[in-house]
């Protein structure tokens, strides 16, 4: 049997975006961001998710807020 994934960094940089979302002034920028929360939404509802595929999505919200933060 299988261990569920450890989602918690993956719910921690969700959050962390979705604040950030409300700061963004480039409406492109924030359809993005935006975007890329209902994707990992629609991922999380996933019941088959293995680590990796969480730890991919952590890392795409990562590198997403990365952007954001130099863009600020």
């Amino acid at each position: 049997m299988t261990t569920p994934p450890d989602k918690r960094e993956l719910d921690r940089l969700s959050l962390e975006l979705r604040g950030l979302c409300r700061q963004i002034a480039d409406l492109a920028c924030r359809a993005e961001a935006e975007e890329l929360l209902s994707q990992v939404e629609s991922f999380a509802a996933l019941t088959g998710a293995v680590q990796h595929d969480v730890d991919v999505w952590a890392e795409r919200i990562s590198q997403m807020l990365a952007g954001l933060y130099r863009a600020r």
